[in-house]
């Protein structure tokens, strides 16, 4: 019966997550348990429904790759629930998604395991249990909450401690004993015939994520595993346990997926060096997760649909001086043995074989989950699984082999240990889940023909560039590579490089430019990468041209824009704005509509020892390069081909010619570009504004600004019934001597959505009659297909996204709406800050107040404020 059972758990594991989820408060508390801080006791708790445990789900939303992730052990959660909303960013995801703006998943059931001796003992805790059903607890509440942080100014979770633009922090725990009737909360360990038995651990986990294009496809997760229990615990493994499940979301939600269920798993022990350091192998033991074929389409073609994409686990840092992992898989079918296949290593005097219940593959219960973990394998990859591995002492392959190379259901483990913790003590672990596109590059015949020639011609097919460099970069996120973190002198390590070279009359190559390029941190973590200034606060105000076109007046401050340190080159690298604005609120729909950037230029210098032009320094400004080079200098008199040779300190000759940074677009006065409020307004004669207050006023605007910061544009010529999105950007000019290009904030950070009409300030000046529109309102009149309805919501249906605009609205007024027969249909509360850009305009979402659709028909509606009712009708053709 147990065995029937699992069998339709494991057949239901694409959509069980969903229940997990939103079943995840396991009982809400009648007498919460509250405490000071996190759970520091020696002893066992007892977990039970009184007690208000804070499970709870959150995402990671900034990047390319959007993921979930919970606080009872999960890095990727398994999240089907359709709009789930992101509170931090606005945004509403759906699992693990790569791009963010795809259709494509690549979920993967990441779990932490950790397993331990602990007297007699052999100990294993997962958070879904060796069933499914969770063993590690959040604390209770509200300390067993995710703490939510961000390195963005604007956030309403800006902290100073934060190290990343969307960064989350939780505490959980193993140690609760589950007894009594809370048995359903874990299943016991069927193999050993005991409930499960906790280790005593307390584990801090904490995840970061950016935007940034050279560090937006990898989130980076850090544990802390702490004994808290009375017990010394020997010979503890720390395992990271998923289940790939790489496919296309269809367009509804609810149907769950194209494909899944054909994936591969691997390891990539090494890969090529970065540019520009060619010709090295650097050491990753990355797990990559790959579709075996990437859903070609009827043509046998690649489509937008096609998930081509791969994503994989690095570890980033683990317990002692170096990183080891194990690496094991197998294919689960706990309904057919003969089925639950796995790779295994023949037995040995010293470590002899291992049968696990029966099960080839997946390991059951405590005993055999910590074998798994301590076993020192290192599995072959999946796409050999039929080759005969004997020869590094693996077993003959099976029957099924081809078929699992083929791909299947598959789960993975990568562990590493094995470590002593004392009462009292801590492990470290830290690790990125990490994707990169583009990994199928062909459509090639593995699965259109029955049995590929050659399973490696088939691998050598997949390119895994993209996911390789993204791994690498977030290994030097984590741990920046010639930074000193510590102060010790020690930068991490290095290597010449080759970066030019002639062929020599014997056929050999002479290199001609050598380099020294840090390539790893010196050990001490950072979790820094360069970033680009923060985004400016921005502040609209729409109105109406003398034609009727509708126009934004954007402004904004820039005093952190330009004066925020970057944290990876700690340099002052402040470049330019640029204004943005879209129909939605779609990231990839945002336009540029004009640009400011500083005068500057890149001083290329030629290098002896390297034999070529060379560029580690930040751009030079105009007067800069003129204080150097006298008062008349031009930049563009001097280029490769005819440089500027001048003399050196120690007497030699310095041979230099430069470059425009951007497109040096730096007129701050014209008021139809982006240009300064107060032109002449000096640099101010103190940042802080607390002292500028204080002290200078004079330099302060009356929102309390600095002036010397304040900016503004006009857009213009826009539709005065469209919603627009607008927002202002920040860039930079890169870290030419790390190789980083100019980063520019997201426009979707610091967005504005409004409407291009007057302002509440000018309708209670002026009394403007109010608007409505579309007036009629017709049912067919296709205003979604025309974009006027339901932009940046294709989740929701046609009736959701329906509405019935009222402009030049004072700021606080209540809006009713009757039929003809004087009934009332729906009441409309409209309080808006007065200086809101929306403060003028409100809306009805044609539903009535008895939650129903109108009919067609004339209706009157009536707006009550403190200057005055008005009265007016409009009709609705449904």
């Amino acid at each position: 019966m147990v065995r029937y059972m699992l069998s339709i758990l494991k057949s239901a594991i694409p959509l069980y997550p969903v229940i997990i989820v939103l079943a995840s408060p396991f009982g809400y508390a009648r007498e919460p348990f509250r405490a000071d801080g996190p759970i520091e006791t020696r002893e066992i708790l007892k977990r039970n429904q009184l007690i208000d445990y804070c499970w709870e789900v959150v995402p990671h939303t900034t990047g390319k790759l959007h993921n979930s992730l919970n606080n009872y052990g999960q890095f990727t959660d398994a999240m089907y629930t359709p709009n789930y909303h992101d509170e931090m960013t606005g945004k509403y995801f759906l699992g693990t998604r790569y791009p963010s703006q795809s259709n494509h998943s690549y979920t993967m059931y990441g779990e932490l395991w950790i397993g331990a001796i602990a007297g007699r003992d052999t100990l294993v805790s997962t958070s879904y249990g060796t069933y499914y059903n969770a063993e590690f607890t959040p604390l209770p509440c509200p300390q067993g909450g995710f703490r939510k942080r961000s390195i963005e100014k604007m956030s309403r979770y800006y902290s100073k401690e934060a190290h990343a633009e969307q960064e989350y922090e939780a505490v959980f725990t193993d140690a609760v004993e589950i007894t009594g009737d809370e048995y359903w909360l874990s299943e016991p360990d069927y193999i050993e015939q005991r409930p499960h038995k906790p280790i005593g651990l307390q584990i801090t986990q904490k995840s970061y994520s950016w935007s940034y294009d050279y560090c937006d496809d990898f989130i980076i997760v850090e544990y802390n595993i702490k004994n808290i229990s009375q017990d010394y615990l020997r010979n503890a493994y720390i395992g990271l346990r998923g289940s790939p499940y790489i496919s296309n979301i269809r367009s509804s939600p609810y149907l769950p997926y194209d494909g899944g269920g054909d994936e591969f798993v691997g390891m990539l022990n090494t890969a090529p060096s970065a540019y520009p350091c060619t010709g090295f192998l650097d050491t990753l033991d990355l797990l990559y997760t790959v579709d075996n074929d990437a859903y070609p389409n009827e043509s046998g073609n690649y489509s937008i649909q096609s998930p081509r994409g791969a994503c994989g686990i690095i570890i980033l840092r683990a317990p002692g001086d170096s990183i080891k992992p194990n690496f094991n898989w197998w294919v689960s079918n706990w309904a057919d043995l003969s089925r639950d296949w796995g790779p295994r290593k023949r037995g040995t005097h010293g470590n002899p074989f291992r049968d696990m219940n029966g099960y080839f593959g997946t390991p059951l219960g405590d005993r055999n989950l910590y074998y798994t973990m301590s076993n020192g394998e290192f599995d072959y990859d999946q796409i050999t699984a039929y080759v005969d591995h004997s020869a590094e002492g693996y077993l003959p392959p099976p029957s099924l082999a081809f078929e699992v190379a083929r791909g299947d259901y598959v789960d993975f483990l990568i562990s590493l240990g094995p470590y002593d913790l004392i009462p009292g003590s801590s492990l470290p672990l830290a690790f990125a889940v990490v994707c990169g596109n583009n990994v199928h590059k062909e459509e090639n015949d593995f699965n259109k023909y029955c049995r590929p020639r050659d399973p490696y011609e088939f691998y050598h097919k997949l390119d895994f560039s993209e996911l390789t460099r993204n791994a690498v970069w977030a290994s030097w996120v984590y741990d920046n590579p010639g930074y000193d973190t510590d102060g010790d002198g020690y930068l991490g390590k290095s290597r010449v490089c080759c970066l030019d070279s002639i062929l020599l009359e014997n056929g050999t190559y002479e290199c001609t430019k050598n380099r020294e390029i840090y390539y790893c941190g010196d050990g001490v973590t950072d979790i820094r990468g360069a970033a680009p200034p923060p985004a400016p606060e921005i502040r609209l105000a729409g109105g109406a041209d003398n034609y009727m076109a509708g126009y934004f007046k954007i402004r904004w401050n820039g005093l952190y824009s330009e004066t925020t340190l970057d944290p990876f080159s700690s340099e002052y690298d402040f470049e330019g704005y640029r204004v943005y604005y879209s129909l939605s609120p779609s990231e990839d729909e945002f336009v540029v509509t004009t640009s400011f950037d500083k005068e500057d230029y890149i001083r290329w210098e030629w290098d002896n020892d390297y034999g070529d032009w060379v560029n580690d320094a930040s751009p030079l400004s105009i007067d800069s390069l003129r204080i150097l080079y006298g008062g008349e200098f031009d930049p563009f008199d001097f280029t490769r081909e005819s440089p500027l040779n001048f003399p050196a300190d120690d007497g030699n000759i310095s041979s230099f010619y430069f470059q425009p940074q951007d497109w040096n677009e730096s007129n701050l006065l014209d008021t139809n570009a982006i240009h300064k409020v107060y032109p002449t307004q000096p640099y101010p004669s103190a940042l802080n504004l607390d002292t500028a207050r204080l002290y200078y006023p004079e330099e302060l605007t009356e929102e309390g600004n600095l002036k010397y910061f304040e900016y503004e544009y006009t857009l213009r010529n826009l539709l005065r019934s469209q919603m627009y999105y607008v927002s202002v950007t920040a860039f930079d000019y890169g870290a030419p001597g790390l190789g980083l290009q100019a980063l520019e904030t997201d426009p979707t950070v610091n967005m504005v959505n409004a409407y291009a009409q007057s302002t509440a300030r000018e309708v209670e000046s002026n009394l403007d009659r109010i608007i409505v529109y579309p007036n009629p309102y017709r049912i067919d009149g296709n205003y979604r297909a025309d974009g006027f309805e339901g932009r940046g919501r294709p989740d929701l249906p046609d009736f959701r996204v329906r509405a019935l605009h009222f402009i030049n609205l004072p700021h606080r007024c209540t809006i009713r709406i009757f039929t003809i027969d004087g009934d009332l249909v729906r009441t409309i509360e409209h309080d808006y800050p007065i200086d809101d850009p929306n403060a003028a305009h409100d809306s009805w979402d044609l539903i009535t107040r008895n939650t129903q659709a109108p009919v067609s028909g004339i209706y009157y509606y009536s707006v009550e404020s403190e200057y005055g009712n008005e009265v007016g009708k409009f009709v609705l053709i449904m």
